[in-house]
């Protein structure tokens, strides 16, 4: 869609932010990046209400079906954030629940504590796991997929056949983004909406369809998967050679297709009322420099990217976990590092629960 001006007024609706994997991935491999997104969560959160660390459902299942060992390092990561937050920091429930959850009355957002199944995450951190049903999940979402991928690569040659038979069906979609704006962006993928509305949420198409047009910003969830499944089909369809030309030029990385576009639509849409988004940047090249940030928030409404993953040095990837040998992970309010125990499957090293929003 258009990009926003520098200067345009921006407006949160909720300070609850989203934290995708690949930050904890960059967590596991360096322990200064690991530092410094503890102590940033732990600003983010320190009171009630400046909202929760949400982990979105889809993301936890692409931590868990990690192979081993690597598992043990992400999800050790994990462990330590909880251990130091507490239910500041919490699972999102799966899409299902969500848009049910959002199409209740009153509304309610579902999450999950990580303190459910923490025996299980520490099965996983000290060994490989197996025999846990955390193993099990793990094995079946990488089946799954699987499956979608291949279903993914089917769907995008059928897609292209029909934009090459049709001149028409690229002028279509040429129009539709030139009106990515509310409210006529609805139109343009409230059929995906009506299927959300009727399977999950149980209520009538055309009732629901007018009630979420009316009043947009308390259904986010359902809009969000709406609207980027609906771009995810437009990527698909437009060649590859065709994106940055004709009617589509400005919209050439939007329009850019992955096999993984209908698993981000999902995570997305499980953090839509968050106010942010923490992401880490692709893999920088050479050494990070000693004075770089690796953690940086961006302006209000947009997704944060935090900083580049560093690549660390040999000694740095020596970080220690959950694993029976400490935590590096000790955060205060001003800063201030605190001892962890010997081993915390004993004793909990993590700051008080402050009671955020749920």
């Amino acid at each position: 869609m258009p990009p926003r001006s520098a200067d345009a007024k921006r407006e949160i609706w909720h300070a609850d932010f989203l934290i995708e994997t690949s930050v904890f991935g960059c967590a596991a491999l360096d322990r200064r990046f690991y530092e410094r997104l503890a102590v940033q969560v732990h600003k983010m959160t320190a009171k009630e209400g400046y909202g929760k660390a949400w982990i979105p459902w889809t993301a936890f299942h692409e931590m868990i079906a990690t192979p081993d060992p690597k598992r043990r390092e992400i999800l050790g990561v994990l462990v330590d954030l909880y251990r130091e937050l507490g239910d500041r920091i919490v699972l999102t429930g799966s899409l299902e629940e969500t848009l049910a959850g959002e199409w209740s009355d009153p509304q309610r957002f579902v999450s999950a504590s990580l303190g459910q199944l923490e025996e299980e995450l520490l099965a996983c951190v000290r060994g490989n796991g197996a025999g846990t049903v955390i193993d099990e999940a793990g094995r079946d979402f990488a089946e799954w997929r699987l499956k979608k991928r291949a279903e993914y690569t089917a769907s995008v040659e059928e897609f292209r056949a029909k934009y090459r038979s049709s001149e028409q069906f690229g002028k279509t979609i040429g129009a539709v983004l030139a009106r990515a704006r509310p409210p006529d962006i609805y139109e343009t993928c409230d059929d995906v909406a009506a299927q959300l509305i009727v399977n999950f949420a149980q209520r009538d198409r055309e009732q629901g369809l007018r009630l979420a047009k009316a009043t947009p910003k308390n259904y986010l969830s359902t809009w969000t998967f709406a609207l980027l499944y609906r771009i995810a089909q437009f990527a698909q369809t437009i060649p590859t050679e065709e994106r940055a030309r004709g009617p589509f030029g400005g919209y050439a990385k939007l329009l850019k297709s992955h096999p993984n576009d209908m698993t981000d639509a999902t995570i997305a849409s499980l953090g839509a009322r968050c106010g942010f988004l923490l992401r880490a940047a692709p893999l920088a090249t050479g050494p990070p420099s000693p004075t770089e940030t690796p953690l940086r928030i961006s302006p209000p409404g947009r997704i944060a990217l935090l900083g580049r993953c560093p690549r660390p040095a040999p000694a740095e990837r020596e970080r220690r976990c959950c694993a029976g040998r400490g935590c590096y992970a000790g955060v205060m309010a001003a800063g201030e590092r605190r001892a962890a125990p010997a081993d915390l499957s004993t004793e909990r090293a993590r700051a008080p629960p402050s009671g955020g929003r749920a």
